[in-house]
């Protein structure tokens, strides 16, 4: 398990993310659609199921911030380990799809603020990547 990153964030960064996080979730799903990514398992819902699940890992994101809190997300990261790969979403999914979130909020949030939260999805990808199975 790799060290939690320091979940402190700036005053302006925490506004920022708040501000634009319903905007990163809608930025993220075209952005996953132009790469190509198979959603088919998801069935005619898939839009509102991807588009559910950003918005999740906001309000947790959001929350951990708030609150400099990284059990939050180790807590939902083991959750999603455990339970979405029964329901067709395996772990490199999960870090494939944080990949471009994380692009999001870079080319979204200024730099600073993108700087911050970018080392909390860093620190989220290696988890999921250290906890892969098949890896």
């Amino acid at each position: 398990m790799l060290e939690p990153p320091q979940m402190s964030v700036s005053v302006r960064t925490l506004a920022e993310f708040r501000d634009k996080k319903d905007e990163l979730v809608r930025k993220t799903l075209p952005r996953l659609m132009e790469l190509g990514v198979d959603y088919t398992h998801l069935g005619d819902r898939a839009e509102e199921i991807m588009s559910a699940g950003f918005g999740f890992l906001t309000r947790m994101l959001e929350t951990a911030l708030e609150f400099s809190e990284s059990a939050i997300l180790a807590h939902q990261l083991a959750w999603s380990t455990e339970r979405l790969p029964h329901d067709g979403v395996s772990v490199q999914m999960l870090v494939n799809n944080l990949y471009v979130y994380r692009q999001v909020v870079e080319e979204n949030l200024s730099a600073q603020s993108g700087r911050e939260i970018e080392r909390i999805l860093a620190w989220m990808i290696g988890q999921l990547e250290a906890s892969d199975p098949n890896q």
